[in-house]
């Protein structure tokens, strides 16, 4: 990285009083820095990560900071590729940049998201009730492997690690593959492995992150609720906690057909089944990290 760019791009945004603008939850200047330094950690070449401090200087409908700088400055800054970039940048819709099929718009626009939140999101309703019938047969009787008991003798958990040859394994991976690229995720992220887990009442699992994540933004889980029928007193969803670890801030309830898509360094666990469940609770979890660029 050129160090002396840098200070005078950061030099740029305090001069042009960024640092006084209110922006998510902190200031402009705050979010531009640090879309810079998370496409440095996602090991990105120097335009994109200039264009990354720099994606919304201009302003668009989304966020106007209102600032009178020209083209010509930034391109003075940054170069003509880096400012290209941005100009295209604010000139697209989100909606509309995965039509375009540019990959470093893609990942600048995943940059400029998930500076600001980690991924979280819940999708249902991912197919119908017959499919949903032919997963839950289907993990119901792959070769379980036997992890051992937990707090009492009845409980028991089983693992079993997918090896995508039927057909039922395969077309996850394409569902994967549509939420990661909807999420602007596909370019950075690649399969670590991937596994179904079952447990039953007694069962107790503890809080923690995924595949050692130490922050946001290196490790992205995807997890499929395998049973076709849940009911409510059963328990078991899935507890995540805050970033301070000390309260919970969401309870997601192993519904038939939905699927979760979170960031692996959220703190997470399954809560106990009650003593009226008699069924497997089945969860299906992708593990991907971030690109070797």
């Amino acid at each position: 990285m050129n160090l002396d760019k840098y200070k005078k791009c950061v030099n740029f945004l305090f001069k042009n009083k960024c640092d006084q603008i209110p922006h998510s939850k902190s200031f402009f200047s705050d979010h531009l820095i640090n879309t810079f330094n998370l496409l440095k950690k996602w090991k990105q070449h120097d335009d994109l990560c200039f264009a990354g401090m720099f994606h919304n200087i201009y302003g668009n409908k989304y966020f106007n900071p209102d600032l009178n700088v020209s083209r010509e400055d930034i391109k003075n800054l940054i170069g003509e590729n880096a400012e290209e970039l941005v100009f295209k940048f604010v000139n697209t819709d989100r909606e509309k940049i995965l039509d375009i099929g540019d990959k470093d718009l893609t990942i600048l626009a995943a940059a400029n998201q998930y500076e600001q939140q980690p991924i979280f999101k819940v999708e249902d309703n991912l197919y119908d009730a017959f499919s949903l019938k032919n997963i839950e047969r289907y993990f119901t009787n792959v070769h379980w492997q036997f992890d051992g008991s937990n707090l009492t003798d009845l409980s028991r958990k089983w693992s079993y690690y997918l090896n995508f040859k039927d057909d039922i394994e395969q077309k996850f991976l394409k569902i994967n593959e549509d939420f990661l690229k909807k999420h602007f995720l596909l370019h950075l992220f690649k399969l670590n492995r991937a596994y179904a887990s079952a447990n039953t009442y007694g069962f107790a699992g503890e809080y923690h992150v995924d595949d050692d994540a130490k922050e946001y933004n290196e490790v992205i889980t995807i997890m499929y609720y395998l049973n076709s029928f849940w009911n409510l007193d059963f328990g078991g969803e899935t507890f995540f906690l805050n970033q301070k670890k000390d309260e919970i801030v969401q309870a997601i309830t192993p519904k038939p057909g939905r699927m979760i898509i979170f960031d692996g360094a959220i703190s997470h666990s399954p809560r106990p089944l009650s003593k009226i469940c008699n069924e497997f609770r089945m969860v299906l979890t992708f593990k991907y990290r971030l690109n070797d660029f």
